[in-house]
């Protein structure tokens, strides 16, 4: 998946979630998508991811 794949699925999910806040962060050549949001989110994520 390309970076340009990831900003545009971000801002189509934004669309959905208003309340997660997402950071496409390059890592040794890797990107990695971090989720972060106020209270509820790291819950909502674990329903919504099966984590």
């Amino acid at each position: 998946m390309s970076e340009s794949d990831i900003e545009a699925w971000t801002a189509l999910e934004g669309r959905c979630c208003p309340f997660l806040n997402f950071a496409i962060v390059p890592i040794d050549g890797v990107l990695w998508l971090n989720l972060s949001g106020g209270a509820g989110v790291k819950e909502f994520l674990k329903t919504e991811l099966g984590a």
